[in-house]
């Protein structure tokens, strides 16, 4: 990082190597997006700054930087301005946004069906989009989404939600959040921001119907203090029969 950047999140590659998100000052306020190897050689970088004319004004707050190596894909999230943009590792170009009144057709729009201030996008092993959906002030809940997407007819599909209609829960969450796909079809969801001090938040796991499988929730002993989760990850058990 530069002197001044702040950095949002990194992962380690299927190649070896690493991608950061960050976000710097440098030239006014902007995201970056950097792969670099084990001896922190920058192999790719990419910025958002120099892709005004697709993504608009409003290009920073980005959450979120994934790469997909087999599709030569980086996939980033704009939290602040309620997209996920897929662009082209070899070009950096940028190939679509995902949110409302971007590339995608939303085939069957009904109610609320485009996500809000986004947090955690990933490609599912079936090849849909899931995330975690804060949703805004005016329209008042959190959930999670699934999508389909059709890159040749450029139309998406909601093929999964949680609440949706599987479930009355409520919860509303304006910052922070994380969705993940489980090999065994449950979806990890972290709800874990607190809106005030005090406040009560908790991970849970819910099946593809919407039944509850799992749930912690941490609450603060003293109601003056918060505590939070932005992101969680199952890990397998370590032990193995030797």
């Amino acid at each position: 990082l530069n002197e001044g950047d702040e950095g949002i999140g990194i992962e380690k590659l299927d190649n070896g190597n690493y991608m950061a998100l960050r976000y710097t000052y440098e030239d006014g306020l902007r995201d970056v997006i950097a792969e670099f190897d084990p001896g922190l050689n920058t192999t790719w970088l990419w910025n958002t700054s120099d892709h005004r004319d697709e993504l608009g004004e409003n290009y920073t707050h980005g959450n979120l930087a994934m790469a997909d190596l087999g599709d030569d894909a980086v996939y980033y999230s704009a939290r602040g301005d309620n997209f996920v943009a897929k662009i082209d590792r070899a070009s950096g170009d940028v190939l679509w946004l995902l949110g409302a009144d971007r590339d995608f057709a939303l085939e069957a729009d009904e109610g609320e069906p485009w996500f809000q201030h986004q947090h955690a996008p990933e490609i599912t092993e079936a090849g849909t989009m899931l995330l975690f959906d804060n949703g805004s002030e005016d329209r008042g809940y959190s959930r999670v989404m699934e999508y389909a997407l059709d890159e040749e007819a450029m139309t998406a599909e909601v093929v999964w939600e949680y609440p949706g209609d599987l479930t009355e829960e409520f919860w509303f969450q304006t910052k922070w959040g994380d969705a993940d796909r489980q090999p065994n079809g449950n979806t990890l969801i972290t709800a874990g921001s607190p809106d005030e001090a005090g406040d009560p938040v908790r991970i849970f796991v819910v099946t593809p119907v919407g039944t509850k499988a799992w749930e912690l929730w941490l609450t603060p002993e003293d109601p003056a203090e918060s505590y939070g989760f932005f992101m969680a990850e199952r890990i397998p058990s370590l032990l193995q029969e030797i």
